[in-house]
């Protein structure tokens, strides 16, 4: 079982006027939501994830169980998002789920091998990557790297010129 992910829309991010906070996880609820607005504050947005073992994932109104969430967090207003979209993970063919872990010591055991080239093979998934690992922003960033590290092999560029991702 994977978690449920959904984005809350609003107008303005008017929660930043009244906390500091960007990222809230709710143990009792086992609800996690981040605040991903740009910088530029032309719109809100929250994104936000239920996890495998809520209670939410089964709530007769799920968008009820979110929205109350969002105002018990976020304060008034939080609850009427222009839009609230949701994406569950559970009912994807040909995915395996949300965002997972690796297990502990996999990194450190595994050290640059998870991303240095074998022969011609460069490696490229979001286990790869040196930010957002395991969120689709670490695959296209991992994705990246390995085409530019490519192009400059097959120009002729030594790999000192590499800069990370």
């Amino acid at each position: 079982m994977s978690w449920i992910k959904f984005h809350a829309i609003y107008d303005r991010p008017f929660w930043r006027s009244k906390s500091s906070g960007r990222q809230f996880l709710c143990l009792d609820r086992l609800l996690e939501t981040f605040d991903i607005s740009p910088q530029d504050e032309s719109w809100g947005e929250i994104v936000g994830f239920i996890l495998p073992d809520s209670s939410g994932r089964v709530a007769a109104d799920r968008a009820a169980y979110c929205r109350d969430f969002l105002r018990e967090v976020y304060g008034e207003g939080a609850d009427t998002p222009r839009e609230l979209a949701f994406f569950d993970w559970n009912e994807q063919p040909w995915i395996g789920g949300c965002v997972s872990a690796t297990r502990p010591g996999l990194l450190t055991e595994s050290g640059s091998a998870l991303r240095e080239p074998v022969g011609r093979i460069h490696w490229a998934g979001t286990e790869r990557s040196a930010t957002w690992v395991n969120y689709i922003e670490g695959a296209v960033r991992a994705g990246q790297r390995a085409a530019k590290e490519t192009l400059m092999l097959l120009s002729g560029a030594h790999s000192k010129e590499l800069t990370a991702e």
